[in-house]
Formats: C-alpha cells, structure tokens, sequence
C-alpha cells in the first residue's frame, strides 16, 4: 500500500516590500505674516490668500499622509488640533520665540501608522547664537526661526 502524506516543500519567504511613508509639507502662510508682508503677496490671486488654513487641513487629510510638517501655523490648537485628532492625528506645536509671534511649525503624525517617542522643540536663536554674543554674524542668525523634530515608532516594521 502505498500513502501519500502531504508534506510541505520549503518556501523561500520572500520579505515583504517596505511601507511607503507619505509625508507632506505645508507653509500655510499665517495670517498675521500676511498682513505684515503684504508686498511679498502682491501678484497673487486674491483667492489664494483666503481660507488657506481650512483648504490645507483639506489637503492633509485627502492625501492620508503619514507625517506632515506645517510651517506659519497659526491657531493650531483651536483650527487644525480638533479636526486632525478626529481623523487620526496627533500633533506637536511650538509657536515661533518673541511676544510679537503668532505663528509657528506643527509636526502631525497619524496614528495608525505611528508612535510618538519624542518631539524636541529647537530655538535656533539660542541654538546658533550659542558662543556668538556679539557681532554681525550673531545678529544675523538671531531671527524667532523654531523647528521641531520628532523620534517615532512605524507600527508597521516597528523600528524607530
């Protein structure tokens, strides 16, 4: 009598293609900026200065970004926070240095594909200045100019 038993031959397991992250970026032109540079503006059509801030968070979540970064954010925790948390979204902002600011940088991350580790805030004022006191080259770098850099986990591959 002869039995067939069903082995499994070895498969050579192919690794599965990386993940793709999509990541976007946006200077969403404050509104205080502007007003304050208006002459920087001036050839373009005025529908293009209005609503900017609702037609990009419009934008963010059509293209399902993974990470995105937003430049001269204005009312981040009021206009962008809610409606990103309610799409998946967490968010990290930092408003620029200087009482007269407005405005700042958002680092977003989507939630379902990430874990926040960290978000370091950076001042370049204080950063590129350090051991600059005096002179024109300190003067120059001193501008209210922040960044924000994150550390995230994928979900997908799980490294950092």
């Amino acid at each position: 009598m002869n039995a067939n038993l069903a082995t499994s031959a070895p498969t050579s397991a192919t690794p599965a293609p990386p993940q793709l992250v999509r990541l976007a970026t946006w200077n969403v032109l404050g509104d205080s900026n502007l007003k304050a540079n208006p002459y920087l503006y001036r050839r373009c059509h005025p529908r293009a200065l209005w609503q900017r801030g609702p037609r990009v968070l419009e934008g963010i979540l059509q293209l399902r970004a993974d990470i995105v970064a937003l430049q001269e954010v204005e009312e981040f925790d009021a206009a962008f926070r809610p409606q990103l948390a309610r799409a998946g979204y967490e968010g990290s902002f930092k408003k620029r240095t200087g009482e007269a600011q407005k405005d700042g940088v958002a680092l977003i991350w989507r939630t379902a594909r990430f874990t926040c580790l960290h978000v370091e805030a950076i001042e370049y004022a204080h950063v590129l200045t350090e051991g600059l006191a005096d002179g024109p080259l300190a003067d120059q770098l001193r501008k209210p100019n922040v960044g924000l850099v994150g550390l995230f986990r994928d979900l997908v591959s799980g490294r950092e």
